[in-house]
């Protein structure tokens, strides 16, 4: 089972590095603090990489240690902590010891996983004032989380819970605001008098930092991805929905004091990866692809709306419950799905062709209908729209029925017509924009480049393709070639360009589902062990960046080929990209109108093809001949003939001795 662990080591069940030894990491890191390796950021990688794995049965005896000084500063892929902003984290959230380990699965004792809270971007706080009850005589307050937050995975409850007359404290939740039945996620009896993390401190709270609150941690599950080992494929909770939260303290003269919060649990979706968010009851879903966000994790919630709280369609029946998804006003840089599902004998007949989905016009007044897509399988009718961001305040859908004679479907698209890429004498690609972009082309809503030609920007007036950053960051992102093709048969990639001093973007390749990283003028760092579904390439040799023209080559096929056994590209991009942290996918810095040149663009074969299918060192046809014609057989120590090699049918069969002596 392929896995992907809270250190950014992926690896298989079964330890050794790359095995469960994530867990082992964190320990014997924390038991090096102030020992040889706390001195040395890279020692701490290279110690949990090297690890093996804790049973699962002693993770839970985990020694607490010292938390290493190192990682206040360094920026090693353990725990996500690195830079000036998690320095910051750490010493607000007082990690004076190793995180302790285990899970539940009923809500209760969330281990040292991802922690998702998220509040309106216009919802500012000043830093939390330290809140002290010690010389109360009895108090309970949650300061994390704070009612109306979205949140996921490990959710961190920080607060108080003490005073002079106290004797133990529970945090518990339920569904609903107002939950008949609650579950326990902690209790103590030892007081929480003291905290200073608030409202201001949640914008650090967000995917590759993993927290533990000072009164409780509240696993509310964790599905788009495996975080092991608190989040296995098993685990079986998975909240969703509007919950409460609730403090109990009680005293030693029987009074108590109660505090409560009521939260949404929703879907974290993560830039890296495709995520999918649903409603609790399943009808409503988006399908969200890898690098749609604007931010590096997300989360989204799906909830039915009460009967009569919104004007509904008045030219339609529904076929469902108008939905609100959360948080409104989110824009996306690709097209997300917004879906329905319903069961086939819910569709009345006759009507399939007039079913669309609606959206509530952003003043509430109105609806608007979507281009829909249906789709039918195993009894279940799908109903699909593609949209680039949500309207604000609210963003509201619905299924329904429009009135006879519109038909709701979304109309065919005629595909255009695509020839296939010419070879052209060992030639696949030659740009010149003398005339059109070519296959290039822009991608990423609002935050990619814009193209066009230019012909002041050479030296004859020529034109070549100028690349410009229309916004304040962004990842700058271009499409080359979105045809998949086989660097066996064109393996060099030529080009001329003209880029100035910091400007930063990189090449791309999408090979085996994964997206390798060709660096260009891109800062130096390294894709490996962040998880973002992004491996290091290589480096464009030679590269200066002077604002003048230069030319550059570089061979693809010996690059991929030394990562990987494909030889297909389905497709190349130039972006800037930065892994910032576990599994956190960021755009790069470029300043507005950041700009350069690209000319002569070129993939060939280089007069020469390689064969794309596997070479055969030996078919086992002919005893003691390869299929490469040297000779085979078999070696033992001098003097003896323990192992004995003989082929039949193709098969090759090995034997080997050990009663002898000396085997």
């Amino acid at each position: 089972m392929h896995f992907r662990d809270p250190l950014g080591v992926s690896g298989d069940l079964g330890g050794g590095p790359g095995g469960i030894g994530a867990v082992t990491g964190i320990v014997i890191a924390s038991e090096a603090a102030g020992g040889p390796f706390s001195e040395s950021p890279e020692l701490w990688s290279v110690a949990q990489g090297m690890i093996g794995p804790l049973s699962a049965a002693g993770v839970a005896g985990a020694p607490s240690v010292p938390w290493p000084p190192a990682l206040s500063y360094s920026r090693p892929p353990i725990l996500g902590l690195g830079g000036p902003f998690d320095a910051y984290a750490a010493e607000r959230f007082a990690l004076g010891a190793a995180p302790a380990f285990g899970g539940g699965v009923t809500g209760a004792g969330g281990g040292a996983c991802p922690t998702f809270i998220q509040v309106p971007d216009q919802l500012v706080a000043q830093p939390t004032a330290p809140l002290d009850v010690s010389r109360s005589q009895l108090a309970a307050k949650i300061t994390v989380p704070v009612s109306g937050a979205l949140v996921r995975a490990d959710v961190p409850v920080f607060g108080v819970a003490g005073g002079t007359n106290f004797e133990k404290y529970r945090v518990e939740y339920g569904q609903g605001k107002n939950p008949s039945e609650w579950r326990l996620i902690a209790a103590s009896s030892e007081p929480k008098s003291h905290t200073e993390v608030g409202l201001a401190e949640m914008r650090l709270m967000q995917g590759d930092l993993d927290i533990r609150g000072n009164l409780a941690t509240w696993n509310t599950g964790l599905k788009n991805w495996v975080h092991l080992p608190w989040h296995p494929p098993e685990d079986p909770t998975d909240l969703n929905g509007v919950y409460t939260l609730r403090l109990v303290v009680s005293g030693r003269d029987g009074q108590t004091r109660e505090d409560r919060v009521t939260v949404t649990v929703g879907r974290a979706i993560a830039q890296a990866f495709p995520g999918e968010a649903l409603s609790p009851d399943g009808r409503l879903h988006m399908h969200f692809g890898a690098q749609s966000l604007t931010r590096p994790f997300r989360v989204y919630s799906i909830l039915p709306l009460p009967s009569g709280e919104i004007l509904l369609p008045a030219d339609s029946r529904l076929l469902s419950s108008p939905y609100e998804i959360a948080p409104g006003g989110d824009r996306f840089i690709r097209d997300v799905s917004v879906e329905f599902v319903v069961d086939g004998q819910d569709v009345p007949a006759g009507t399939a062709n007039r079913i669309a989905i609606a959206q509530l016009s952003a003043n509430g007044a109105e609806w608007r209908w979507m281009p829909t897509e249906r789709t039918a399988t195993n009894g279940k009718s799908a109903f699909r729209t593609m949209i680039s961001e949500l309207p604000t305040p609210r963003a509201v859908y619905a299924l329904g029925i429009r009135s006879p004679g519109v038909d709701g479907r979304k109309p065919p698209e005629a595909a255009p017509h695509v020839p296939p890429l010419p070879d052209r004498d060992g030639t696949l690609v030659f740009e010149t924009f003398e005339k059109t972009l070519g296959t290039w082309k822009s991608t990423d809503h609002f935050v990619g480049a814009i193209l066009d030609r230019d012909n002041t920007a050479t030296p004859d007036g020529s034109y070549a393709l100028r690349i410009t950053n229309p916004s304040a960051s962004g990842n700058f992102s271009v499409s080359v070639l979105d045809k998949p093709f086989d660097v066996a048969q064109y393996p060099i990639m030529s080009f001329d360009y003209r880029i100035g001093t910091g400007v930063k973007t990189d090449f791309y390749l999408s090979v085996g589902g994964r997206w390798y990283n060709l660096a260009f003028t891109g800062d130096a760092a390294t894709f490996r062990n962040h998880d973002v579904n992004i491996a290091d390439l290589g480096r464009v040799d030679g590269v200066v960046a002077d604002d003048t023209w230069h030319t550059a080559q570089v061979n693809l096929y010996d690059l991929i080929r030394a990562r990987t056994a494909y030889t297909r590209v389905d497709e190349i991009r130039m972006a800037d990209w930065h892994a910032t942290g576990y599994m956190k996918l960021e755009f790069g810095h470029n300043p507005r109108g950041a700009v350069y040149y690209i000319d002569n663009f070129r993939l060939s074969s280089g007069g020469a093809s390689r064969a794309a299918g596997p070479m055969i060192l030996d078919d086992f046809a002919k005893p003691g001949v390869n299929a490469l014609g040297g000779t085979t057989g078999t070696f033992s120590a001098p003097g003896t003939d323990l192992c004995q090699a003989d082929t039949s049918g193709n098969v090759l069969r090995l034997t080997y001795d050990t009663r002898r002596a000396g085997s």
